[in-house]
């Protein structure tokens, strides 16, 4: 007797999709990277993604996916300058400094879009209230007024 539980094929998941898609890059990227770097980086790059792409295979074929999952997540997946863990999110320095730098640098008309979506990205971590207060001074330094929630800018008053 054959128990159909309605399972989706693992390779027709968009997660696995982009997981091979990644496995495959890096092996293009590590076939042409310099031979210094070939054995080191290339090879932890390449595994990583290999045991990637196992988790989610694991994970779609498992009665318990938890596991397999917590597997992929206490890796930190890297998702639109958020590191995302279990039980919280940050944002990575990086594009906390790159929201300030930009925001300090945008065109007059383009600053209330600029700094509104950035407050948004920033706004999804968790504890993100000292990067907000940092582009909210940035903002206040160009004239603009920020809300008290650290959320949302707005125009300089006429």
């Amino acid at each position: 007797m054959t128990l159909s539980i309605g399972m989706a094929h693992h390779t027709q998941l968009p997660i696995y999709r982009a997981a091979y898609s990644l496995l495959d890059a890096i092996t293009d990227l590590a076939r042409n990277m310099p031979r210094d770097f070939k054995t080191s980086i290339g090879t932890k790059l390449r595994d990583e993604a290999v045991e990637i792409t196992t988790l989610v295979f694991r994970a779609n074929v498992a009665r318990e996916k938890a596991p397999h999952i917590e597997g992929l997540i206490e890796r930190g997946v890297d998702f639109v300058g958020q590191v995302i863990k279990p039980h919280r999110r940050h944002t990575r320095r990086r594009t906390v400094a790159e929201a300030i730098r930009r925001t300090a640098e945008a065109a007059p008309e383009d600053l209330l879009a600029t700094a509104n979506s950035y407050f948004g990205l920033l706004g999804q971590a968790t504890r993100s209230h000292h990067d907000r207060a940092l582009l909210g001074n940035t903002v206040r330094d160009r004239g603009h007024s920020v809300n008290y929630a650290l959320t949302k800018t707005y125009r300089r008053a006429s």
